[in-house]
């Protein structure tokens, strides 16, 4: 029989193996890129990720990402991949209204599958319309009285 202290050892030593890793295990996030000028694009790498598109991260690869050119609210081009680095954000040019660079960034598997315009902040266009609402609105307001 085996002695109960030697058991503890042996399961010590495969939880240490198991943890250890788990947390250094290696990060799989979507890998592809795409450009197009035409609008409504059915490419995999913009409408159907599939597991040809995964990639295994190497160690210092930490994130997950997603950038997206978008040009009057469509998909210009796509960029899926492990990076380093990363910073979520949207870029606008020319305020907005034709053309926008957004960035997603994230750390989970298989994370970076949809397209980064989807975590952008409020539209510049939508900010500048509820603003002349709100001073329409206001100085409606202040003539009344």
């Amino acid at each position: 029989m085996i002695p109960v202290r030697l058991w503890i050892m042996f399961l010590l030593v495969i939880l240490y193996h198991v943890v250890v890793h788990s947390s250094n295990a290696s990060l799989s996030c979507y890998a592809c890129s795409h450009k197009y000028s035409r609008t409504r694009n059915t490419n995999s790498c913009v409408t159907h990720l599939t597991d040809d598109f995964i990639q295994t991260c190497s160690e210092n690869q930490k994130y997950c990402q997603v950038k997206a050119v978008l040009t009057y609210g469509d998909v210009k081009s796509i960029q899926r991949g492990c990076v380093t680095s990363c910073k979520t954000i949207c870029k606008y040019i020319l305020f907005g209204i034709r053309k926008k660079i957004c960035t997603k960034c994230c750390d989970k598997y298989l994370c970076n599958d949809d397209i980064a315009s989807r975590a952008a902040v409020m539209d510049p266009k939508l900010i500048v319309i509820l603003i002349y609402i709100t001073t329409i609105i206001i100085t409606t307001a202040v003539i009344q009285r």
